[in-house]
């Protein structure tokens, strides 16, 4: 063997040698770091002697590979970006170029193709560029992300004076860039990436890394700061006069909380993983010192620090752009007045003239957002500082308070905007007890998208999206009733109080994810509604309106998906509830408001024409105007024992119309659901009719699982004929749906529950019943009900985030109700057998 050779195998014998060492460091640091991981600290100590680890690793690799090298060819290997400031998740790309002053030799670019596998082999996870010194001056002045990077870099190995130069040039650069392009340039990145992310930092399975008020967020507040007064860290930015000492405080607290969740998320996944989903958020509360035993809870109160440090990202980042505004105004003559409203203007921001205005007058907390609202014109961060100051003076002056926040609610310009900064100032919580229960409160279910202030805050501005018309094309019918209506104070008082309660009811470990009884925060949010009603201002009758309408914000909704529109019965008890036009009209405004703000996708053209029926057919019953007559069956020639199966979509109403007429058997409802469950398609409505020739039609609307029109009507006529013909075995197929189905988190087990109930129609009896929601549930249930004899004329089938509510109408052979207490009580025990069974 040459003497080449020899160095060579030696050399691999070294690099396998250094790849150990750092799995088993590496190892060493993972245990400790989930040993100690409910310290918040935690995740800053990982990524620090993380960091270290790689740094002696590329190191010492380096040294292997290149240490033959003369120093004209010896590259400078150096750190950028979250490598670089050493935040290294366990799983985040490690981010390194090489550098030379002249291009690269073959040799050099063999060499760092060699030094690039051998560290993949050993476990990093290396994003490497090589760029000349010429070509990095090249890239500061095109691509802002590159001359980011190097607001972070550090030299890892190699040419020190290659790096030294690297500098140089990048300062230089600094020097020549005006501070307002970078700083553009990066909120333009952010507003950009906030967009992109669902633009609300309380989503309940936010991004850890991406979400507004998430750690982007932080890094791009900490690059701004870096390129304009070259500081590094939360405390550096006191002595630039940007925070507070306290501020910086809770910016670097926040920091590590984020850094900390992000190495849970990474170690959990054992892969680069940064979304808090529903199944994760438990696990994590956990090891982060959570310590309720039930799930749920813990996950809430893990997820309330979650969302108040988001806020706190916010609040800072408010502040920082205050400053740099103020900065660039110095040498600009103001166009501002001097004084609004009372209100000295400074850097364009309102505020006061001392930080004793807001505590002699805490009138003036208010009024400032009032003022705010009508002019523009933000509010400088020293006016927020002391409005934080005095808060507790808010509560002793309600009758001057709550009419001013009222007009800030009322007010169609920038409402949902200065509500929004109202909560994030603390205000709300402080001038309102009960919002102060609802403040980040998680609703831990899959059917809602925020939290349950952020979601009262977006519902006030959908109800001005449709006053003003701007959703007419999906929101037709509470857009025509606006205008028509004489309670619009109530209505926004309604709209605001509707969900205040549930942060106070749901405290406690009785509470069950999907659980939540609808009346229990309706109704303690209508006694709520009467206390608060009179303080904002509203008369005893527009009070008494507002108690209604949230003690009900949800029985339209539960009517028109859960009830059979079509029978008498469920029109004249709704009517019963609503007992007049206008609360008829309040309710259905409030009901698409509430449903819109729940967040994306949750509205569609089928929940609308539901809606729309309901309120046509009572204001109708209302008007003693004969409402229209029971659906019948389409008129067409039916040929005896003959199947037609037509198939249409409605992509106005979001839905596809099946018509199937065929020979009536038993259990030809559960048949057919079932090969729709096989097609990949989800039952939201459907009728049964008998026809006099043995024949029967059945009626179905079906969408896609992503709620719009199901479009792949060829497979599933296909399937209807095959399961029709017995050559198809849906439980197989339907088990075959089960597990490539999107899935329904395991953590909301949502007890199965059956409501029988012979009070609801004339003529049916009707069954409810809850469970988890997953395909062939329609399946299992229809098919219990089909064992026990019973007929179908009717189902609406509803699902809220993983629960699926599904209700019957169903008469006997004989085409009675079931009125048997043995006979009801056999049906009910089948039915929760087959919601506890598999298909």
């Amino acid at each position: 063997m040459t003497k080449q050779a020899t160095k060579t195998k030696g050399s691999q014998l070294d690099i396998k040698a250094i790849a150990d060492v750092f799995n088993k460091k590496l190892k060493l640091l993972k245990e400790a770091f989930i040993k100690s991981g409910h310290n918040y600290n935690s995740g800053f100590e990982f990524q620090h002697k993380y960091t270290d680890l790689i740094d002696k690793t590329i190191h010492s690799l380096a040294e292997s590979c290149f240490g033959g090298l003369d120093k004209i060819s010896t590259p400078a290997i150096i750190a950028l970006g979250g490598y670089g400031r050493k935040e290294l998740a366990p799983y985040s790309d490690i981010d390194i170029v090489f550098v030379q002053e002249r291009p690269f030799s073959k040799q050099t670019k063999k060499l760092i193709e060699s030094l690039n596998g051998h560290l993949w082999n050993a476990g990093l996870k290396i994003s490497a560029s090589v760029r000349t010194l010429e070509d990095c001056e090249t890239a500061m002045d095109e691509d802002i992300s590159f001359l980011t990077s190097l607001l972070e870099k550090r030299l890892i190995w190699g040419a020190k004076a290659t790096f030294q130069k690297l500098e140089k040039a990048y300062r230089q650069h600094i020097k020549k860039t005006p501070p307002g392009y970078f700083v553009s340039a990066k909120l333009d990145e952010r507003d950009l990436r906030h967009h992109k992310m669902g633009e609300s930092r309380y989503q309940l399975e936010p991004n850890i890394k991406e979400n507004k008020g998430a750690l982007r967020d932080i890094h791009t507040l900490l690059w701004i700061a870096n390129f304009l007064y070259g500081v590094h860290k939360p405390e550096d930015m006191v002595r630039k006069d940007v925070l507070t000492a306290a501020e910086a405080a809770t910016l670097k607290k926040a920091q590590h909380f984020f850094w900390t969740v992000r190495c849970h998320l990474h170690f959990l996944a054992g892969r680069a993983n940064d979304r808090l989903s529903f199944d994760s958020q438990p696990l994590i509360a956990a090891l982060m010192g959570y310590k309720d035993s039930e799930p749920h809870v813990r996950a809430e109160k893990f997820m309330k620090d979650y969302f108040l440090f988001a806020r706190e990202v916010g609040h800072l980042t408010r502040i920082l752009c205050a400053k740099i505004e103020a900065q660039s105004l110095k040498a600009q003559k103001l166009v501002l007045a001097d004084m609004v409203e009372n209100f000295p203007v400074k850097g364009n921001r309102l505020t006061v003239a001392n930080a004793t205005v807001f505590k002699k007058h805490p009138v003036e907390i208010i009024r400032i957002f009032r003022v705010s609202q009508t002019s523009g014109i933000d509010i400088h961060p020293d006016a927020l500082r002391h409005i934080r100051n005095a808060l507790d003076g808010l509560r002793q002056h309600k009758a001057q308070t709550y009419p001013l926040f009222f007009e800030i609610l009322l007010d169609p310009v920038r409402a949902e905007q200065t509500l929004r900064r109202m909560n994030e100032a603390d205000v709300l919580g402080a001038l309102i007890p009960d919002f102060k229960n609802i403040v980040a409160h998680m609703q831990y279910d899959m059917y809602h998208s925020f939290t349950a202030d952020e979601h009262l805050i977006y519902a006030i501005g959908m109800m001005h999206r449709i006053e003003n018309g701007e959703l007419a094309a999906a929101a037709r019918l509470a857009t025509d009733l606006f205008p028509k209506i004489k309670s619009r104070r109530a209505l926004y008082a309604a709209i605001f109080l509707h969900d205040i309660a549930k942060g106070a009811h749901t405290k406690g470990a009785d509470k069950k994810p999907g659980h939540e009884e609808p009346s229990r925060h309706s109704v303690a949010g209508a006694k709520a509604a009467k206390e608060i009603c009179p303080l904002l201002g509203l008369s005893a009758e527009e009070t008494e309106t507002v108690a209604w309408l949230v003690q009900e914000h949800l029985s339209m909704t539960m009517t028109a998906f859960k009830r059979d529109l079509n029978d008498e019965k469920t029109i004249i008890d709704f009517v019963d509830v609503v007992q007049s036009p206008e609360r008829l009209k309040l309710l259905t405004i409030l009901t698409t408001a509430d449903i819109m703000a729940v967040g994306p996708e949750r509205w569609n053209h089928w929940k609308s024409g539901l809606l729309s029926e309901l309120y046509h057919k009572s204001a109708e019953a209302m008007s003693d105007v004969k409402a229209p007559l029971p659906l019948q069956p389409k008129n067409d020639n039916y040929e005896t024992g003959k199947t037609v199966i037509k198939i249409m979509q409605h992509p106005k109403q979001d839905h596809t119309e099946v018509t199937v007429t065929t020979t009536d058997r038993q259990g030809l409802f559960s048949l057919l659901s079932g090969a729709m469950a096989a097609s990949g398609a989800s039952i939201v409505g459907a009728h049964i009719f008998t026809l006099t020739n043995g024949m029967v039609q059945d009626v179905f609307q079906i969408q896609s699982l992503k709620g719009h029109v199901y479009e792949n009507g060829a497979f599933l006529n296909k399937t209807i004929k095959a399961a029709l013909d017995g050559k198809l075995d849906l439980a197989a197929e339907i088990r075959e749906k089960q597990k490539t189905a999107p899935k329904k988190s395991a953590l909301f087990k949502n007890l199965t529950r059956v409501i029988i109930d012979n009070d609801a129609s004339i003529s049916n009896t009707v069954i409810e019943v809850n469970g988890s929601d997953k395909p062939g549930f329609l399946y299992a249930i229809t098919s219990a009900l089909s064992k026990q004899g019973l007929q179908i004329s009717a189902a609406k089938v509803t699902t809220f985030g993983s629960r699926a509510v599904d209700v019957f109408y169903v008469r006997d052979n004989f085409g009675l109700k079931i009125l048997h207490p043995g006979k009801l009580k056999t049906i009910e025990n089948s039915l929760k057998l087959a919601l506890e069974g598999n298909i």
